[in-house]
């Protein structure tokens, strides 16, 4: 796979779909997620003192493609108290690049250079675990970026396939509970606190494209969201997982449509108990519906 970021402008629109690569905790302190707490807590110390005396925070961004960071307070405070909770520390670390060998490194800088084709075959030559986990980030984060409207619908779906391969491995999951173990906080991540992950990981990953499509029906925009709905149904998503997207997108549309059948026979039937000519009643009930199935295709 080739990455062209340079093609990729930063957002301006308010109407930008926010990710979980974003405002990840780890990004925004410029760490791996797989760094020890004490090295964590001297990167939290160092943004918060340049934050404090309003100085520029500057970071290696291995993403620089995603949406700009605003490094202030408040964002410093949040991604302190996220890194700081057990449950979100460990769900952040799923969603962000590990560093745990010589191949990591030198990937992990030429994505800081901007050189993010290198890195992609440096990290696709590799055999360990934690190249996969870092091919599948990386890949994610730029079609998050270059297509959520998944136009390119089979690279879409070699993107969940990626992911669909680590969550089955239970070598990935006990990798990450290594991480946590040898990670120094307090309190740590308990083996509830993984199993419920498990359990919501994959809700987690299509949010953004549970957003787009929501965007694209507040919008119109039908192709948009038939692309995204074929996606989740025909990728390696858990059919729970699919069923609850699909009630959380289109139960409110036929909550609308119900609402809109009971106005018509509302409508109907005053347009019958008028005092107007059966053919004026006749011409009444036609206008109703016309506007029913206008409203309706709009929808």
């Amino acid at each position: 796979m080739k990455l062209n970021p340079a093609s990729l402008t930063h957002p301006t629109s308010k109407e930008e779909i926010s990710t979980m690569y974003d405002t990840n905790a780890f990004r925004i302190f410029g760490v791996e997620s797989n760094t020890h707490k004490k090295e964590i807590k001297s990167a939290q110390q160092a943004s918060k003192t340049r934050a404090k005396l309003g100085a520029p925070i500057l970071i290696s961004d291995p993403l620089d493609f995603l949406n700009r960071i605003p490094r202030d307070e408040r964002s410093l405070r949040d991604a302190q108290n996220c890194i700081e909770t057990p449950r979100l520390r460990i769900s952040e670390r799923l969603f962000w690049f590990i560093n745990v060998n010589q191949n990591d490194a030198e990937a992990l800088d030429k994505l800081k250079k901007g050189q993010y084709t290198d890195a992609i075959s440096v990290w696709s030559t590799s055999e360990e675990l934690s190249a996969s986990i870092n091919l599948a980030i990386l890949c994610h984060a730029y079609y998050l970026k270059q297509d959520i409207n998944a136009e390119n619908t089979k690279q879409w779906a070699r993107i969940f396939e990626r992911w669909a391969k680590l969550f089955k491995d239970e070598r990935y999951w006990v990798f990450f509970e290594e991480i946590e173990q040898r990670s120094d906080f307090e309190p740590l991540a308990t083996l509830d606190d993984f199993n419920s992950l498990k359990t919501d990981i994959w809700g987690m990953l299509v949010k953004p494209n549970v957003s787009c499509m929501k965007r694209a029906i507040a919008t119109n925009s039908e192709d948009i969201f038939q692309r995204h709905l074929e996606l989740i149904r025909t990728s390696n998503i858990p059919p729970r997982v699919v069923s609850e997207i699909e009630y959380d997108i289109l139960a409110p549309l036929e909550e609308k449509l119900i609402e809109s059948l009971d106005e018509v026979n509302r409508l109907v039937s005053e347009n019958w108990e008028s005092s107007c000519s059966i053919s004026e009643k006749k011409t009444g009930i036609d206008r109703i519906l016309e506007s029913f199935k206008m409203s309706t295709l709009n929808k």
